[in-house]
């Protein structure tokens, strides 16, 4: 019923036809975790491209009503309130929310909740409760300043939790995920750490003693207690990961990579649409996200303000190395053809508004003495590149991808396609002009029918976030990335490529300083890299 009213007021007509669809699956008896009809029928059913399928599925996805999981299709979810109320976030953000405003906003809803923890608390929850408070203690025994943080928000949730009011608790959590990725996350003040275990010592007795005037005044001097030791009022950006269109490689790594994250530090991330790595470096620049994921030539292009970029994102740094993408270049086997050559005069999609590969399509074009002008260029996303391609509207396709595309895929399952190879007489010419970008090939049975390797031109991209992101947040990622590489491939073959070995390649702009330590700490940083930005070529920036 919530799942109705919500999707029924929405202004997305294909968002209120699928929730009826989805209706009449459960009259199916379809539980959590059942697959839904594939794409194809779903469409068919619908009356609606699979370009405008995709943008409804994933809407419905953010509200948690179905999971979008990669080789296995769309799953049946159980809406959690929490999906609704995260929708608050962006509108937040959008508002300029200050520190003063979340803090006072805490302070009114933990005043609430610490009193329905006195009053409905049991002994379950007094038990929670003293657990972690046992667990701040080892932590500062270990002088584990992040331990102590997770375990202090735990606290507050667990309290929330005590207080039986579903809502508040929502609420609570989604002001702490505001909260958490300020830049001054950890900084508190000498002895800072200590203050707060007291106060939470001293917010237990009063719960367990049933004391509720004590518990809210405790409460309230220790929310105060903890905004004096935060910097000055700064507006706070949202905590998501930006990532490509719903059918590309990068949004689907990007919601593995939220997973590993929210799973295995005190941070919450989610996986947020974008054009691409374009875009991506943008949205972080200007601190509309905390993380991004772009390729390594977009990334000192921007850091330098040039090739697409006006102006200099000079602010951006980056996490770490990540998965690497090909330029997939591909057209119907039925119009013979074969060769880049062959594309001359015709109409080509380049890629999507705000993404790569554009750039990387006109400059392997280049190469074949193919300008702009020659042919017929198309901006379009994957999905609709292909819808277009299989309506003759088209006649090929350059697309980034890493690994297998989802949409192509599918496709390719019953069009025949051919793909095209890029000479390596051409790729080291490119190569040349371009050091940033590697050799590559889409390995054999990548794609249905398609069992002989394509050599193609392999395009490096790299995790990047604010200067002005916490220390200890940054770090906390990279860990909980690189140490968790089997995690993020069970979601997505690309997955495997975030690992040790990888950790710095593509790095063409300044590592952060919480990478950087823990690359230190793990003595992953080599020779060739100085003041955190890898060096030795001129393309590289060094300090």
């Amino acid at each position: 019923e919530k799942c109705a009213r919500i999707c029924h007021s929405s202004k997305n007509w294909l968002i209120k036809i699928l929730h009826k669809k989805l209706d009449s699956t459960l009259e199916m008896n379809l539980k959590e975790g059942d697959k839904l009809p594939s794409h194809e029928e779903l469409t068919q059913e619908l009356g609606v491209s699979k370009a405008s399928l995709r943008e409804g599925l994933q809407q419905l996805s953010a509200k948690g009503i179905i999971r979008i999981k990669h080789g296995l299709g769309t799953i049946v979810a159980t809406p959690q309130i929490s999906n609704y109320l995260k929708i608050l976030s962006p509108r937040l953000i959008t508002k300029g929310t200050t520190l003063s405003d979340l803090f006072e906003a805490r302070k009114y809803i933990e005043s609430i909740t610490v009193a329905n923890a006195v009053e409905r608390g049991d002994a379950q929850d007094f038990k929670e409760l003293e657990s972690l408070l046992q667990a701040m203690d080892t932590a500062l025994k270990e002088n584990n300043t992040e331990a102590f943080l997770r375990k202090d928000v735990e606290f507050h949730s667990c309290i929330a939790k005590a207080g039986k009011n579903l809502v508040l608790q929502e609420l609570l959590n989604i002001l702490n995920e505001l909260l958490l990725f300020h830049e001054n996350l950890t900084q508190r003040m000498p002895g800072g750490i200590e203050k707060a275990r007291n106060y939470h010592q001293q917010i237990f007795e009063a719960i367990k003693n049933k004391n509720n005037e004590k518990a809210r005044r405790i409460m309230e001097e220790h929310i105060q207690d903890v905004q004096s030791q935060r910097m000055a009022d700064l507006i706070i950006y949202c905590d998501a990961l930006g990532t490509g269109s719903v059918a590309g490689t990068f949004f689907s790594v990007g919601s593995a990579l939220s997973k590993v994250i929210n799973r295995y530090s005190w941070l919450k991330a989610k996986a947020e649409l974008t054009g691409g790595g374009i875009e991506n470096v943008i949205l972080t620049g200007q601190k509309r996200i905390a993380l991004g994921i772009t390729q390594s030539d977009v990334a000192i292009n921007a850091y330098r303000g040039s090739r697409e970029f006006a102006e200099s994102y000079s602010n951006i740094r980056a996490v770490c190395g990540a998965h690497q993408l090909d330029i997939q270049i591909f057209a119907l086997k039925k119009n013979k053809i074969e060769t880049i050559g062959d594309l001359k005069g015709k109409k080509i999609a380049l890629g999507a508004t705000g993404g790569d590969s554009q750039w990387v399509s006109r400059i392997v074009l280049e190469s074949y003495d193919i300008a702009e002008t020659d042919i017929m260029p198309q901006i379009l996303s994957i999905s609709n590149a292909i819808e277009a391609l299989n309506e003759d509207k088209i006649d090929a396709v350059f697309y980034l991808s890493g690994g297998a595309s989802s949409a192509l895929s599918a496709f390719s399952k019953k069009t025949a396609i051919s793909f095209l190879p890029i000479e390596t007489e051409k790729l080291h010419d490119i190569i040349e002009q371009c050091p940033y970008w590697t050799y590559s090939a889409i390995s054999p049975n990548t794609y249905p029918q398609q069992n002989v390797s394509i050599p193609t031109l392999g395009v490096p991209c790299i995790l990047i976030t604010h200067k002005e992101v916490g220390e200890d947040a940054v770090y906390s990622v990279v860990k909980s990335i690189l140490e968790h590489t089997d995690e993020i491939a069970e979601e997505h073959p690309a997955g495997a490529e975030y690992c040790f070995k990888n950790s710095l390649r593509g790095v063409t702009i300044p590592l952060h300083t919480g990478a950087k330590r823990y690359f230190e700490e793990k003595k992953i940083i080599t020779p060739e890299f100085k003041n955190g930005c890898l060096s030795g070529k001129s393309h590289l920036i060094v300090f």
